[in-house]
């Protein structure tokens, strides 16, 4: 009904919309595959697939979107062309799994006449609350009439709603309109019924409106729960590979230590065999050093023992050279006796008495000379 009242007072146009795609910016939790599709009815223009990551949000595409019939109704008073939306989907997969990743909305009617020109667009109902899409929108007339057939063709309920309102007019040439014969306000009062109707049914849209986005919240949100799930699965899986991973790690460390726990019990094996023949040779440097000082305590009782005897030498090396003196001094008295025995024996025989005394002197000295000479020895 209101799709009627609003194509009443108005003329059909036919447009080709050209949707250029230049590129998007996207942050999404993991590596996924994404394409734009505009779909109207049987007749569906797409993107070929692009790839963000969550380092890399911004992929660009460089594509074209082409719908080569739209229908717009411009009406006569104003020449306005009544709105025409348009929804781009981004569809997205990960993990073989597909899921609508966001929406961009377009009234197809903004970008009659006006001139084309790079813009950037919100994607609604996307995780990411600043993903855009630059866009550069062109829309051509269609003068061709085989085209506008076909239009019509396509659209083909709003041509069910034309025809009956034609048929109605045509009705209402040879019968009376089910209108004639009220008065003015009659008419006003029903005019004013039907614009509560409207009213109502414009609300009743608007509700419907709103539980299909809700419909789509809860959509979005179960599928958003999912991605969260497999998510949490990829991850619980990859802690599992990297606690296997860490438990194998921890094996051959455990093997390591093990083989160097073994290398050290050897090694202090070795050491205390070490310390026991440093503590044997100690022992053995311990009366060693015993032994030395009971050697030099022999030396210096022999230090003093030689001491002692180098006096006693010395005395004897003295006694001695008196001695040497002595038996010079006697070997001297000898010669000088021998002489004067010499001289006493060419005296008379008067003298014999002298002479014997003289040869008991030198018999008593000889005597002495041997004594001392004898000790002489004994001490040495």
């Amino acid at each position: 009904m209101s799709k009627m009242f609003q194509r009443l007072n108005t003329t059909k146009e036919v447009f080709s919309f050209e949707i250029y795609v230049h590129h998007i910016i996207i942050a999404l939790p993991h590596e996924t595959h994404l394409k734009i599709i505009w779909k109207k009815k049987d007749i569906t223009s797409e993107t070929k697939v692009f790839t963000v990551t969550p380092e890399e949000k911004k992929a660009a595409i460089n594509e074209q979107l082409l719908m080569p019939v739209n229908t717009l109704f411009k009406k006569k008073g104003t020449g306005a062309y009544n709105s025409k939306e348009a929804e781009l989907k981004i569809i997205g997969e990960a993990n073989g799994k597909y899921f609508e990743a966001g929406k961009v909305l377009l009234n197809l009617a903004d970008y009659i006449g006006s001139s084309i020109r790079e813009s950037n667009y919100p994607i609604q109902k996307s995780k990411d609350k600043e993903a855009e899409v630059c866009l550069s929108i062109k829309a051509q007339p269609l003068e061709n009439q085989n085209i506008a057939a076909e239009a019509e063709v396509e659209d083909k309920k709003d041509q069910k709603i034309d025809d009956k309102i034609e048929e109605k007019d045509e009705e209402s040439k040879g019968e009376e309109s089910p209108l004639y014969g009220h008065t003015i306000e009659e008419l006003q009062q029903y005019k004013e019924k039907l614009e509560k109707n409207l009213a109502k049914i414009e609300e009743a849209k608007r509700e419907n409106q709103e539980l299909k986005e809700k419909l789509g919240e809860i959509e979005s949100k179960n599928n958003n729960s999912q991605e969260e799930l497999e998510e949490k699965l990829a991850k619980t899986k990859k802690k599992c590979k990297e606690l296997k991973s860490g438990v194998g790690q921890l094996k051959d460390t455990k093997e390591e230590l093990e083989a160097f726990i073994s290398k050290e019990k050897i090694e202090i094996e070795k050491i205390k065999e070490e310390n026991e023949e440093k503590s044997r040779e100690n022992d053995d440097i311990a009366q060693l050093e015993s032994k030395l000082q009971k050697v030099e305590q022999e030396v210096n009782k022999l230090k003093e023992s030689v001491s002692t005897k180098g006096e006693i030498l010395q005395s004897l090396e003295t006694s001695y050279k008196m001695l040497v003196e002595r038996n010079e001094t006697l070997a001297k008295e000898l010669f000088r006796l021998q002489k004067l025995e010499e001289e006493y024996n060419d005296k008379e025989p008067g003298e014999e008495e002298s002479q014997a005394k003289l040869e008991e002197q030198i018999n008593g000295l000889n005597e002495r000379m041997q004594n001392l000479l004898r000790r002489h020895s004994e001490k040495r």
